[in-house]
C-alpha cells in the first residue's frame, strides 16, 4: 500500500485541481484543438516539430470536451510520468526526485493550459526507461520519511497551482468565452465584475455585451470604467481575443456573414489554422445564414473528428432542410461590414435590423462619444 500511496495522492491532486480550478480551461483547450482522421491533417502534423507528441496531444485534447474526462487524462499523464521516473530512480530508495519532476511538469502544463508538455515528458520518460532500466540491478526500499516528503511536495503544488495568477487568468478568460458562446450572460457578469474589469480592461467589452444582451446596457455600463467606444467593440485590436469577441457580437446582431469572417480571423491564430470549436461555430453561423452548402462542407470536415462526429451528422441532416434567408436585405448579409464598428451598426439597422439589442448599442456609442453624437447631428441637419 505504501508503494501506491504517492501515485494515488498525485493523481487525486491533479484531477481535483484540474476539475475544480481549471474546468473551463479544459473546455477551451478542446475548443482550440484539432484532431481529424484525414490525410491533410496527418501530413501537416507529422511534418511539424515533435510530431508524435503533437499527434498524441491533439488526440487527447478532443476528450477535453467533457471536463471530468479532461481532468482524468491530465491526472493519468502526470501519474504516468511519476511512475516511470520512480522506476528510473529506484536505486536511490526515494521518490522525491520523481515527485518533484512530475509536479513541475504538472505546474507548466497548468500554466501553459496545454497537455503537450506532459505528453512530451511522458514519451521522454518512457524512452529513458527503455534505455536505462536493463542496467539498473539494485533497488532500495523507500522509507516513511521519503514518502512523507513526497506527499508534502504534492500538497505544496496543489496549493500553488490554483493560486498562480496566470492559471487564474486563463480560467477567467476561458469562463468568459465559454459563457459568451453559450449566451450565459449572468455567468459572464459574475466573472467580469466592475472591479475585475478595471484591472483587465479587455473584460469590459464582454461585460457590456452581456448587459446589452440582457437589456441592461444603459444603466449597467455606468458601473464599469468605460473610457471610449473601444471599450464597446475592441476596435483596432488584432488578437484572437478581439476576433472571437466580434464573432459573438455579430451573432447577437444577427449578421452571420460578419460572424463567420471574425471566426476565420480568430481561427488563423490557432496552431492548425482552425479548431474543433471554430468548426462548430462556423457550422452554427452558416445555419443562421441559411447556407446549406457551407454547412455540409464544414460538417464533412468535422465528421472526421471522433468526438464531434455525431454533432457533424446532425448538422448534415439540418443542411438537407435548410433554406436561404429571405427575411433581410442582401446588404445585411454582406461578407464584410465597415471597418468602423459604429458605421457597421448603422448599416445593420438600415438593412432592416430594428432589435432592441442594436438600438441600445447605438445609444451606448452616442453616450460614450460626444464626437460621434455631434457628427450624427451635423449629418442629420
Amino acid at each position: 500500500m505504501k508503494k501506491q500511496l504517492i501515485p494515488i495522492a498525485l493523481s487525486a491532486a491533479v484531477f481535483a485541481v484540474s476539475f475544480f480550478f481549471q474546468r473551463r480551461t479544459l473546455s477551451e483547450e478542446e475548443f482550440n484543438g484539432l484532431f481529424l482522421f484525414s490525410r491533410d491533417y496527418f501530413m501537416e502534423t507529422l511534418t511539424s516539430p515533435l510530431p508524435v507528441s503533437r499527434l498524441v496531444s491533439d488526440f487527447l485534447l478532443q476528450l477535453f470536451y467533457y471536463p471530468p474526462v479532461g481532468a482524468a487524462v491530465e491526472a493519468l499523464l502526470i501519474c504516468g510520468i511519476f511512475i516511470l521516473l520512480r522506476r528510473l530512480t529506484a536505486f536511490s530508495g526515494t521518490s522525491i526526485p520523481a515527485t518533484a519532476i512530475a509536479c513541475t511538469v504538472w505546474y507548466f502544463m497548468a500554466f501553459k493550459a496545454t497537455p503537450a508538455i506532459a505528453v512530451t515528458s511522458l514519451i521522454v520518460s518512457a524512452a529513458l526507461c527503455a534505455l536505462v532500466l536493463p542496467f539498473i540491478k539494485r533497488r532500495k526500499k523507500e522509507n516513511k520519511l521519503s514518502i512523507a516528503a513526497s506527499l508534502i511536495i504534492i500538497f505544496v503544488f496543489s496549493i500553488s497551482i490554483p493560486c498562480n495568477g496566470k492559471v487564474k487568468e486563463n480560467e477567467e478568460w476561458a469562463g468568459i468565452e465559454y459563457a459568451a458562446r453559450k449566451h450565459d450572460w449572468q455567468m459572464l457578469l459574475d466573472i467580469a465584475t466592475p472591479d475585475r474589469a478595471s484591472v483587465d480592461r479587455d473584460m469590459i467589452p464582454y461585460a457590456l455585451l452581456a448587459l446589452n444582451a440582457t437589456g441592461r446596457l444603459q444603466d449597467g455600463m455606468t458601473e464599469y470604467p468605460v473610457r471610449s467606444t473601444q471599450d464597446l467593440d475592441m476596435a483596432g485590436q488584432t488578437s484572437r481575443k478581439a476576433y472571437y469577441f466580434n464573432s459573438i457580437l455579430y451573432e447577437m446582431l444577427d449578421v452571420p456573414n460578419e460572424a463567420i469572417h471574425c471566426t476565420f480571423q480568430a481561427a488563423c491564430t490557432l496552431p492548425h489554422g482552425t479548431g474543433n470549436g471554430m468548426l462548430r461555430q462556423l457550422i452554427k453561423f452558416n445555419i443562421m445564414r441559411g447556407d446549406a452548402e457551407m454547412v455540409k462542407k464544414y460538417s464533412s470536415v468535422l465528421s472526421r473528428s471522433p468526438m464531434n462526429r455525431r454533432l457533424a451528422l446532425q448538422a448534415l441532416r439540418i443542411a438537407e432542410e435548410l433554406e436561404p434567408r429571405t427575411d433581410v436585405d442582401s446588404s445585411f448579409l454582406a461578407p464584410v461590414m465597415a471597418r468602423d464598428p459604429f458605421l457597421s451598426l448603422l448599416r445593420t439597422g438600415a438593412a432592416g435590423n430594428d432589435s432592441r439589442f442594436l438600438k441600445d448599442r447605438v445609444s451606448a456609442y452616442l453616450e460614450t462619444s460626444p464626437e460621434l453624437r455631434k457628427k450624427l447631428l451635423d449629418n442629420h441637419e
